[in-house]
């Protein structure tokens, strides 16, 4: 509740400076000041109800991944994996290795379960044959329909009926969440 008070308070406050057409950097320096004077306390209430909502958020996603699973009979990362190759045909194993926040060598893995599966063909690259592409096989593609059936009927309806700037809302914080998770020096 105590959250909701207080993204009610900031937006009011970014509606007024808005109003008042007041620069960035000093809508900024408001917003700054109004998290400083909400104090530690307050702090460590926001950081528990961010842990709370990514607990919530892992919750949906082993239940979705369990619902991959038994439907496909594929583990989250590889489903994970075959979307990202549709994506972006021919990609490669290291780009998709990043794009999925996975190490190389996991990554092969799983891709060598896709290829004994039949999912996906990997060819060396014609430029550099060091460089190893990805593509999905036909009955991949068959695959991926399915994925976005199961999907699309608990998360992608939702996130359709909300609005496009909450969206991106949504977007740049999960980016900057990851983001700070990822970073070597973050202790994870």
């Amino acid at each position: 509740m105590l959250l909701h008070v207080i993204i009610y308070n900031t937006n009011h406050l970014h509606v007024k400076l808005k109003k008042d057409a007041m620069s960035s950097s000093v809508v900024d320096e408001k917003y700054g000041a109004l998290i400083r004077s909400l104090g530690v306390k307050l702090r460590e209430e926001l950081i528990d109800e961010i842990f709370d909502c990514l607990y919530g958020l892992s919750n949906v996603a082993d239940e979705q991944s369990q619902t991959i699973e038994k439907l496909t009979g594929l583990s989250k990362n590889q489903a994970l994996a075959i979307k990202a190759v549709s994506r972006s045909p021919s990609v490669r194993v290291s780009e998709l290795a990043r794009s999925m926040h996975l190490n190389p060598a996991t990554m092969v893995r799983i891709l060598d379960r896709l290829e004994e599966q039949g999912l996906i063909m990997r060819t060396r690259s014609l430029e550099d044959r060091r460089v190893v592409e990805i593509a999905l096989t036909d009955r991949a593609k068959e695959v991926e329909q399915n994925l976005l059936e199961i999907t699309h009927d608990r998360i992608v309806d939702r996130l359709e009926s909300t609005d496009d700037r909450d969206l991106v809302n949504m977007l740049v914080a999960l980016h900057r969440l990851s983001s700070l998770l990822d970073h070597p020096a973050s202790g994870f």
